[in-house]
């Protein structure tokens, strides 16, 4: 992928921009203040799954899976809780 600094941030370049007019459905959402995300794997493109993790303490917590290559990270969180995956 190539990738672009726009003031300090970078940015891919070759990621498709949405259509005008086409509505894009937000991977997760924040229950408090309702704010989006979509969250796609930056190797496979692939948008990220929910999906829980049992550390070995016993205890659950929230993941987003890459479907393709499995990867796995935190799910994101906002106004300090876990963001609701999108049906």
């Amino acid at each position: 992928a190539a990738f672009g600094r726009t003031g300090v941030h970078w940015v891919a370049l070759d990621r498709a921009a949405p259509e005008q007019g086409e509505e894009i459905m937000a991977t997760y959402r924040c229950e408090i203040c309702n704010m989006g995300v979509n969250a796609s794997c930056a190797d496979c493109n692939e948008a990220l799954v929910n999906d829980t993790l049992t550390k070995p303490d016993g205890t659950v917590v929230q993941i987003s899976r890459c479907p393709k290559c499995e990867g796995k990270i935190k799910s994101p969180m906002c106004c300090g809780q876990d963001m609701a995956a999108s049906a």
